[in-house]
């Protein structure tokens, strides 16, 4: 039996797969933020593909990584439509994508099957 798979729904600078691809295999994007560690299984995704996440986009706060601009959020609570991609990886990437991305990331949103 292998593992667990599911979709991880990503937006904003995540949507360029080069840079979601930090996560899963560690680095840098194009030599700019933090080193991210990777994962320990750095297979890559599956599959992934476009979506639209019914939430609105905004900014807010202030990351050196992007030259002290803002960080786009989703407001969990209000509808709006949100350009996305989605990522088949494993529960366990999953995790320590999660984990990878910070506190400014803690909450779960189900988007359905």
């Amino acid at each position: 039996m292998g593992e667990e798979l599911l979709w991880y729904a990503s937006y904003g600078s995540n949507m360029l797969r080069e840079r979601f691809l930090c996560y899963i295999k560690g680095g840098k994007f194009r030599g700019r933020g933090e080193d991210k560690g990777g994962c320990r299984d750095t297979s890559l995704p599956l599959e992934d593909r476009p979506l639209l996440i019914p939430r609105q986009l905004y900014f807010a706060r202030n990351s050196s990584t992007w030259g002290g601009r803002g960080v786009a959020f989703l407001d969990k609570d209000r509808p709006g439509l949100t350009l996305g991609r989605m990522y088949k990886i494993t529960r366990e990437q999953f995790g320590e994508v999660k984990s990878q991305e910070g506190d400014w990331y803690r909450y779960e949103l189900a988007l359905g099957d």
